[in-house]
């Protein structure tokens, strides 16, 4: 398939005024591998919270410089432009999982006061299936997502931080 054609797509259904770059068309593309990959590794094709807690908690996913995402998700849910109205539209879930864990009350704790790396660790992966979610199951409208991307771009270097940290020769 010619990218064009997804490009064209993508144009035809937004109209000619939403503003739709290749390279947010790339981020996206590169997301949806990088998360194919970290959902094989870490949980055999079916991501859920609880392994993802019990493998955080277990040391088996770690993130190298945990306080860059933090910093940057912080400064996007409570301090840019709209930033606290944007963390009251997050939608994590408020009862997740076997522990009923809170996950929106954590990411706003991590994100607002200082934590353990395990917690900041939860916190980022939680936005980032919820950053998942968006694209996949259609939340994101595509008309405004240009001015979405960065989140892609952060969530991407992430994943890719700890797909390289990995050791792939044991299952």
């Amino acid at each position: 398939m010619n990218p064009q054609n997804v490009f064209s797509a993508l144009q035809y259904k937004l109209g000619a005024s939403a503003p739709i770059e290749q390279d947010d068309i790339d981020a996206i593309s590169s997301f949806t591998i990088l998360w194919n990959i970290y959902e094989d590794k870490f949980y055999e094709k079916s991501y859920n919270i609880d392994d993802m807690l019990d493998k955080v908690e277990q040391g088996k996913i770690n993130i190298s410089d945990v306080d860059y995402y933090i910093k940057y998700f912080y400064n996007r849910y409570f301090v840019e432009e709209q930033g606290a109205g944007k963390f009251t539209k997050l939608k994590l879930s408020t009862k997740a999982g076997k522990a009923f864990i809170n996950v929106k009350l954590l990411v706003e704790r991590v994100l607002t006061t200082s934590s353990r790396k395990e917690h900041k660790i939860k916190a980022i992966l939680s936005i980032i299936h919820r950053l998942r979610n968006n694209l996949f199951h259609g939340e994101k409208s595509m008309s405004n997502i240009h001015d979405e991307i960065k989140p892609v771009h952060i969530a991407n270097k992430c994943l890719l931080d700890i797909i390289q940290s990995c050791d792939f020769t044991n299952p």
